[in-house]
């Protein structure tokens, strides 16, 4: 796995927004997920419960960063989809603070990802928000109600219930 993680090609990112939610981070961040993605990029509501020393000391190649909480999903994705870790071409994930990867999913996530490469799929989603997608300098996040990530390159794709985070 290493080998491959490290060879030239495009990086896997997991990204979110989170306040205040340590047990969550804790869990979501787990040795088996933090060995599949290069790094984390999250934006951290000015957490006062450690979770954004914790999203620190894991972040591996990604980028915390902390936006004051102003009840705007979008600005807030947005903040880490701006983060300047990400070039044109990578993957990122997108997980909300109490959901997780089922162990099917990591597993297969990179393979997965070659498959979309040719199908030119460019997110996967489930009820009108994505979880996986493909990063481009020109996206960013519209709230519809507020997960509506825009300028999607290739096409969306539906998720099975059996691959949804848990």
């Amino acid at each position: 796995m290493d080998a491959y993680k490290y060879s030239n090609r495009k990086k896997l990112w997991l990204c979110g927004i989170t306040q205040d939610r340590l047990e969550d981070i804790d869990e979501m961040l787990s040795p088996e997920v933090l060995e599949v993605v290069d790094g984390v990029n999250f934006t951290d509501g000015y957490s006062k419960d450690g979770t954004y020393e914790l999203l620190q000391e894991r972040k591996g190649e990604g980028e915390i960063s902390q936006r004051k909480w102003t009840n705007d999903h979008d600005f807030q994705m947005n903040e880490f989809l701006r983060c300047g870790t990400m070039q044109n071409g990578d993957w990122f994930l997108i997980l909300d603070s109490p959901e997780r990867l089922t162990e099917h999913w990591l597993s297969n996530i990179r393979k997965d990802i070659e498959g979309y490469e040719e199908k030119n799929i460019g997110a996967i989603a489930m009820s009108g928000r994505a979880y996986l997608a493909k990063y481009f300098d020109n996206m960013f996040f519209f709230p519809s109600p507020h997960w509506g990530l825009q300028n999607i390159v290739g096409q969306p794709e539906g998720i099975s219930d059996e691959d949804k985070p848990k």
